[in-house]
């Protein structure tokens, strides 16, 4: 019976991760539409306009800034998605450390640093404060 009911939670937990994972690829598909079609470079506009605070400058962003956008954004989620993994233990620490030094890389980037400052409280925190010590100047 303790066999039959530790299968049963392991197979629950994988189904929630499944789903979740199936989750986690719409969302990338959806944001990959960022870089395939520039034109919606309004949209990331629109929500930078919702989310900015009063009195802030603004400008109209282009549709290759709206894909450039777009395609840190894939990459600011690709690395999350990685990053969870690590903190599950389900990659290993060399595997990981190989991901963290082109995160490193990456976080150093004005458009990376924008899509972490845009997108503050909406990824896991525990990630974002990685992202905010990677883009820290190197002293």
């Amino acid at each position: 019976m303790i066999i039959f009911i530790y299968q049963f939670r392991s197979q629950n937990l994988a189904i929630k991760d499944a789903a979740y994972q199936k989750a986690l690829d719409d969302y990338s598909d959806t944001i990959a539409l960022l870089v395939q079609k520039p034109e919606l470079a309004a949209l990331v506009e629109q929500m930078a306009e919702i989310t900015r605070a009063a009195g802030s400058e603004s400008r109209k962003v282009t549709p290759q800034e709206g894909a450039v956008f777009g395609y840190m954004l894939l990459n600011y989620s690709l690395f999350e998605r990685v990053y969870l993994l690590y903190a599950k233990k389900w990659i290993d620490e060399d595997t990981w450390s190989q991901w963290h030094a082109w995160l490193k890389t990456m976080a150093k980037h004005p458009v990376f640093q924008e899509v972490h400052s845009r997108s503050e409280g909406t990824f896991d925190r525990e990630f974002q404060k990685l992202v905010a010590e990677a883009s820290k100047p190197s002293a």
